[in-house]
């Protein structure tokens, strides 16, 4: 436009850049800058479910207030935990070394919480 000093020729300018950009993209959809991501699957767009899952950090989803429960624990033991806990799940841990050796559900103890007479025959 500037050499010729006219604006005679932006309309065929615009749809010649609109026309290449599109033939571009369908030929290679992806810039020459995120192919390699592409071609190892680590290209990570916006608004997907892998984006924000990559945005979430680890320290954020785990929760540090659990109550735990020793895997030696009667259910008498138990119900006070229950009754004070506003969780559905317990994970059990053992006494010795620390370690996560499982998970009490609420709904698995729940049968038996209604029976005094197994309180103490219930581990």
């Amino acid at each position: 436009m500037e050499i010729t000093d006219s604006y005679e020729v932006v309309l065929p300018l615009i749809l010649v850049s609109v026309l290449s950009a599109t033939i571009c993209h369908y030929i290679e959809p992806v810039s020459f800058y995120y192919r390699e991501l592409v071609t190892h699957g680590q290209l990570i767009r916006p608004r997907t479910d892998a984006w924000v899952l990559a945005e979430l950090n680890i320290s954020e989803l785990i929760e540090k207030d659990c109550i735990i429960v020793r895997e030696n624990m009667r259910l008498r033991e138990m119900i006070p935990i229950i009754e004070q806990s506003n969780r559905n799940d317990f994970p059990v841990e053992d006494s010795k070394t620390g370690n996560f050796l499982g998970l009490i559900r609420l709904d698995d103890v729940r049968p038996y919480l209604f029976n005094p007479d197994l309180y103490d025959a219930v581990r």
